[in-house]
């Protein structure tokens, strides 16, 4: 189950895992907005100021609820030698040895260029749609200005990812394993989004 979460969000980035989500919900996700902080005391706890280390997710998350452990993995090995390039890849995860607990996933990727990294995020948009997945999202016609959509799943024990691009970056994030079971909200999952990608570029 440690390996299953480490890797959950980053397979899924890559190729969707064979584009086996399916969305069951039919519900409208909620509304996509910007100026809000975290509406939890675990939005709030995962909240990072240090710097990140995009090799191995060092600084990504604050430190974990006391009920979970953190646990950081390198994946830039098993994600090169593909296309479009990936510079680095890294997995932040928050979780317990219980698989129904609540849980927090979290995979930084860095492309070599804008290019790769807006088609990487356009692939994944097209198989959410593609899945009749219910999705939110900001597109900007700005390249430097943070784009994201939010795919509401409540499916094979994932409740929501967010995937966020700016410039080269691309990220994930995934709660579940139901968005009603999970201790972060989808408001605690943009912020600490946004947080995440803000820092990566410094």
């Amino acid at each position: 189950m440690l390996y299953r979460r480490l890797v959950l969000v980053p397979l899924l980035v890559l190729v969707i895992s064979s584009c086996a989500i399916t969305g069951t919900s039919g519900e409208a996700p909620d509304p996509v907005s910007s100026g809000l902080g975290p509406t939890s005391a675990a939005g709030a706890a995962a909240l990072s100021t240090g710097s990140i280390d995009p090799a191995t997710c060092e600084g990504v998350l604050g430190p974990p609820p006391q009920t979970h452990t953190l646990e950081l993995q390198s994946l830039t090995d098993s994600g090169q030698g593909g296309s479009p390039r990936i510079d680095s890849m890294c997995a932040a995860v928050y979780q317990t040895s219980n698989p129904g607990d609540p849980f927090l996933t979290v995979a930084l990727m860095r492309f070599d260029g804008d290019g790769p990294a807006v088609a990487h995020y356009d692939l994944l948009k097209a198989v959410f749609a593609a899945e009749g997945i219910a999705l939110s999202e900001v597109d900007s016609t700005d390249e430097g200005v943070l784009d994201w959509v939010s795919a509401l799943i409540d499916s094979d024990g994932i409740g929501r990812t967010t995937v966020m691009r700016q410039t080269r970056w691309v990220m994930t994030i995934s709660v579940g394993p139901t968005t009603d079971d999970s201790l972060w909200t989808a408001t605690d999952v943009q912020v600490i989004g946004e947080s995440i990608i803000a820092r990566a570029q410094k």
